[in-house]
């Protein structure tokens, strides 16, 4: 059997911290499974694990945007019901025995239904929109799909070199057209009515590789640490769990002005 077919493991590791300026935390992390209750605070680390890559995983964060009403729900609904949803779906394939599909019109379903119901039970609690990011890492049969909405990042460590496997769905171009200062505005999250807009995911594929890292986090990351010092520290001598730990922390040293949220996964 050639290295090449081989079956691959990955080891994946997450941490979800407050920040030091915030006094709410309003991002929500997917790791396998898991995700955080709907109001939580402080610091929480969800224990590596490792699967095959021939298996059916996902993990990834998401972002609630603190300029409108509820982010911290908004981000617990869109974890929430992309699990629950994976969850049927899963359930469906083992009951019926049909093939399990892994393609963009999957995913673009998937989201879309999530951002229906992160739109409508918004409406129910609030006057105004709720909404977040989504930052996906969906692996299977040795291929992975960066799926997002919104400008969380997600980035691919390759042969030491890092890149960016995601669309940044903002007003950047006005910004640079006009000569506008600030961070630009997101186009696209979850939690936009259907009749106001209709989203358009971005689903990028590619092989998984020995020795790739995936790296999906909330802009209180990047914001703080620029891509090259992540590369560095990504590509450092240091276990998968330290190099998390030493995200974050120069995420907190560097000002700490939103709420962090890493998960790292390195291919072996």
């Amino acid at each position: 059997m050639s290295k090449e077919k081989e079956k691959k493991t990955i080891r994946a590791y997450g941490v979800n911290h407050q920040g030091e300026k915030r006094d709410s935390n309003e991002d929500n992390i997917y790791f396998n499974g898991m995700y955080l209750p709907e109001f939580h605070s402080a610091y929480y680390v969800f224990e590596t694990w490792e699967f095959d890559t021939d298996s059916f995983t996902t993990f990834g964060v998401f972002d609630g945007m603190g300029g409108l009403a509820a982010g911290e729900t908004a981000s617990y609904l869109a974890a929430k019901n992309i699990h629950e949803r994976l969850v049927e779906y899963l359930e469906y394939i083992k009951e019926s025995g049909e093939k399990l599909v892994f393609d963009e019109e999957l995913i673009t379903k998937l989201i879309l239904y999530v951002n229906g119901i992160v739109a409508s039970e918004g409406l129910q609690i609030s006057e105004e929109w709720i909404g977040t990011t989504l930052a996906l890492c969906m692996i299977y049969k040795g291929k992975c799909a960066f799926v997002n909405v919104g400008d969380s990042p997600i980035y691919r460590i390759r042969h030491n070199h890092i890149e960016k496997v995601f669309t940044p769905h903002t007003d950047e171009e006005y910004y640079k057209k006009h000569n506008l200062v600030g961070k630009p505005g997101l186009t696209q999250f979850l939690g936009i009515p259907e009749d106001e807009y209709i989203l358009e995911p971005s689903v990028r594929f590619g092989k998984v590789r020995s020795g790739d890292y995936y790296l999906t986090c909330s802009d209180g990351l990047s914001d703080m640490v620029p891509m090259e010092l992540i590369e560095q520290i990504v590509n450092s001598d240091l276990s998968l769990e330290e190099k998390v730990d030493a995200l974050v922390q120069t995420a907190l040293d560097n000002g700490g002005y939103d709420n962090i949220t890493v998960v790292l996964a390195e291919v072996k």
